[in-house]
């Protein structure tokens, strides 16, 4: 990527180029991507902002100075961030700007001076990254009243409990915007609802009901959250 001090703003994947008094955008996203619609966001200091959206993602913002990325330094680091991360919780997270390779006769190897403006952005978490265990559950309650729907797509193969194969705008996506550390994620498995299970007709049905709802949701073995930067 390439810094630009004096650059109009400008929406890319990792940095965006700012003005010179606030440059590299720096973003993360976790989990699925989402659109502009149902973003809530957090905004922890005056350079740093969570933005928790629909179907469980999380974006991670980090403003800094141009100046910061044109000097002899070899690394820039930011203060430490915290954010509700889908299916793990309250996790602390870095992001690490270096500067990106260049020619071995260049002055300056080896700094942001003679990158040029060329750099590269990592993600460090501050913490152990934990996967889910295996098969683990968590309940979710949700009061469903007149024609709202819990908008989630649902598939079963050879009898196998039903599977979140989509998540859309409904009463599960709210629950995700407000819950993003108790998110439900594609993949995951309904194991009852309301105290029924087994029988998939009735647990759909059950589900398709007005009234409060407690969902109990199984998580597979080995999901991760995907980390995208």
């Amino acid at each position: 990527q390439r810094a630009v001090a004096g650059a109009r703003p400008q929406a890319a994947s990792a940095v965006v180029a700012h003005a010179p008094q606030a440059v590299a955008g720096t973003t993360a996203g976790i989990a699925g991507g989402a659109g502009a619609s149902g973003v809530r966001e957090v905004k922890q200091s005056a350079a740093v902002t969570c933005a928790y959206m629909s179907r469980g993602a999380v974006r991670i913002t980090w403003a800094l100075e141009a100046k910061r990325l044109s000097g002899r330094a070899s690394s820039v680091v930011s203060p430490s961030i915290t954010a509700d991360l889908p299916g793990i919780g309250s996790t602390a997270v870095k992001f690490v700007v270096t500067p990106a390779a260049c020619s071995e006769g260049a002055m300056g190897v080896g700094t942001f001076q003679g990158a040029r403006g060329r750099i590269q952005v990592g993600l460090k978490c501050d913490g152990d990254l934990l996967r889910d265990g295996a098969g683990d559950t968590y309940t979710i309650t949700i009061n469903k009243t007149g024609a709202a729907k819990l908008g989630i797509d649902l598939q079963s193969q050879a009898g196998e409990p039903w599977r979140v194969s989509g998540i859309g705008p409904g009463l599960v996506q709210d629950w995700n915007l407000a819950h993003p550390n108790l998110a439900v994620r594609v993949g995951d498995t309904i194991a009852e609802v309301n105290g029924v299970r087994e029988d998939l007709r009735q647990v759909r049905e059950t589900a398709a009901r007005g009234g409060q709802l407690r969902i109990t949701l199984r998580r597979p073995r080995g999901a991760a959250p995907s980390l995208a930067i």
